[in-house]
C-alpha cells in the first residue's frame, strides 16, 4: 500500500509507460512526424533565420500568429541543440513532453488528496499514469503536456491563495496565467474562472481580496503584453495572443467534407500564401458563419458527434 501512495513510485511508472509507448510508437523516418506539426515548422523558421513564421509547410514564408509562442519557442530551443526536424530532436522533445507529463501525475496525486482525500488522489494519478489514451498524447509534439502542468499548478496553487493574501503568492499566480495564455490560449478562460472564484470566496468570509487580485491579473496582463506588442507591431491589428480561430471555426463547419485530406490542406495552404495570413483567417469565419447561419441543423449536429468523439474515441 504504501508503494502504491508513493508520488516517486507514481513519477517513475508514468515516465516508464511514456518512455515505453515513444519506444513502440515513434517512426523510424522523424520527417514523418514532423510533416504535419505546426510548432515545429514554426520553430525550423526561427532557427532558420527567417523568423516565426511558416506554420505548414510548403508555405509561403511570413509571419504567424497561428500558434501562441511558449511551445514552439521551446522545440526552437530543442532544434538549435539537436538539430532542426532531425531525430534526436524529436526524441528529446518527447522525452521532455513525458517528464512533464509524469510531473502531472504527482501534482494529481497532491491535489486530489488535499480536496478529496487519499483514496481520491491516489486513484486520480494512477489513471493518468497508466490511462493509454494519456500516455500517447504526450508522444505528440504539442503544448499538450505542458498545458495539462500549467493548470495542475494552477490548481494546485488555488487554495493556497484562498487562505493567505501574500502578494508574492498572487503575483506568481498571476505570472503562471500569463505562461499559460502564451502555452494555450484556452486555458486564460479557465484561470480567468479561478480569479473570479477567489474573489467570491473572500467575499463569502466578509474578506477583501481586490488590490492582490487586480495585481495577479496585471502581471498576467504583462506577462502577455510583449507578445501582443509583437502581433500589433506584425500584423497592424491587435491580436493578443493568436489568430486563428476563423480556421479552427470553419473546419468542419463548411460545405463538403467535415475534415480536411490531403488534397484539401494543399490547396488551404495555397490559399493561405495567396492572402496572407490575417486575411485567410477571416475569409475563413466568414465562410462558417454563413455555413452556421445556413445550416444551424447541421452545425449542432456536427457539435454533438465533434464533442462525443472527443470524450470517447478521439482521433
Amino acid at each position: 500500500m504504501t508503494v502504491a501512495i508513493s508520488p516517486r513510485v507514481i513519477f517513475l511508472v508514468a515516465l516508464t509507460a511514456r518512455i515505453l509507448a515513444s519506444a513502440q510508437l515513434l517512426p523510424a523516418n522523424a520527417r514523418d512526424f514532423y510533416q504535419y506539426n505546426e510548432p515545429a515548422h514554426i520553430a525550423s523558421s526561427v532557427v532558420s533565420g527567417t523568423g516565426y513564421s511558416s506554420p505548414w509547410g510548403n508555405a509561403v514564408a511570413a509571419p504567424t500568429a497561428q500558434q501562441p509562442p511558449v511551445y514552439p519557442y521551446l522545440l526552437t530551443g530543442i532544434f538549435k541543440l539537436a538539430g532542426a526536424y532531425s531525430y534526436l530532436s524529436l526524441c528529446i522533445a518527447v522525452g521532455l513532453n513525458a517528464l512533464i507529463s509524469a510531473l502531472t501525475a504527482v501534482l494529481i496525486l497532491q491535489i486530489g488528496k488535499r480536496i478529496f482525500g487519499a483514496p481520491t488522489g491516489v486513484l486520480a494519478a494512477w489513471v493518468w499514469s497508466c490511462w493509454i489514451y494519456e500516455v500517447v498524447v504526450a508522444i505528440r509534439l504539442w503544448e499538450s503536456s505542458l498545458s495539462a502542468l500549467l493548470l495542475a499548478l494552477g490548481l494546485w496553487l488555488l487554495p493556497k491563495l484562498a487562505e493567505s493574501l501574500r502578494l508574492w503568492l498572487w503575483l506568481t499566480f498571476g505570472g503562471l496565467a500569463g505562461v499559460a495564455a502564451l502555452t494555450n490560449t484556452t486555458l486564460l478562460s479557465v484561470f480567468s474562472f479561478f480569479w473570479v472564484w477567489l474573489w467570491i470566496s473572500y467575499r463569502r468570509r466578509a474578506l477583501s481580496c481586490k488590490k492582490t487580485l487586480l495585481a495577479s491579473v496585471a502581471i498576467c496582463g504583462l506577462t502577455v503584453l510583449p507578445w501582443t506588442i509583437r502581433n500589433y507591431e506584425t500584423f497592424h491589428r491587435l491580436v493578443p495572443v493568436r489568430d486563428n480561430f476563423g480556421l479552427e471555426l470553419w473546419i468542419g463547419n463548411h460545405e463538403g467534407e467535415a475534415r480536411l485530406n490531403g488534397d484539401d490542406f494543399q490547396r488551404m495552404v495555397v490559399e493561405y500564401g495567396r492572402l496572407g495570413e490575417l486575411r485567410f483567417m477571416d475569409t475563413k469565419r466568414q465562410a462558417a458563419l454563413q455555413f452556421i447561419g445556413q445550416h444551424p441543423g447541421s452545425f449542432s449536429r456536427l457539435s454533438a458527434q465533434r464533442f462525443f468523439k472527443f470524450w470517447t474515441a478521439p482521433d
